[in-house]
């Protein structure tokens, strides 16, 4: 199975609108707005709509930054698009399904991240676009293989 999702990276003066996942894959973990596509939307609606349903903003003018596929070693895969934007409307608030929190660049949780991020984070708060391919066991718990490009 093949499952197309986004993700929204705010970006204000050093710090980054994270969430708390209340539910769902990733339940308890720090990340960010996103989700999955649905029906004829672009993943660039996806990433503007995801981030106004779970944190209550809405994203102007994003950007593209990455296209990371994710695999599961019994076939299925992810393929997360993400963008980050620096303008918004509107003030982050709880929904159902995330707690937003701004977060330092400088004291990132990567303890409480998917274990992905460290690789691939750091490279597009630096402007970079990258392009990478993670595979994880089938319950999501251990990374497998990991390879990374970016320009």
């Amino acid at each position: 199975m093949e499952l197309n999702t986004c993700l929204s990276i705010i970006n204000q003066s050093g710090m980054l609108l994270m969430i708390k996942k209340k539910r769902g894959l990733g339940e308890g973990l720090i990340t960010f707005p996103g989700g999955k596509v649905e029906g004829d939307e672009t993943p660039l609606d996806c990433a503007i709509r995801e981030t106004e349903e779970e944190v209550g903003v809405k994203i102007t003018n994003p950007k593209k930054a990455g296209l990371i596929i994710f695999k599961q070693n019994g076939g299925n895969i992810q393929i997360m698009h993400v963008y980050t934007a620096r303008e918004f409307t509107g003030s982050p608030k709880e929904s159902d399904e995330a707690v937003p929190m701004w977060v330092s660049y400088d004291n990132l949780p990567f303890g409480n991240m998917w274990i992905d991020d460290r690789i691939w984070l750091p490279l597009v708060l630096q402007g970079k676009y990258v392009n990478c391919v993670f595979e994880f066991t089938n319950d999501w718990k251990f990374m497998i293989s990991s390879s990374c490009e970016f320009t």
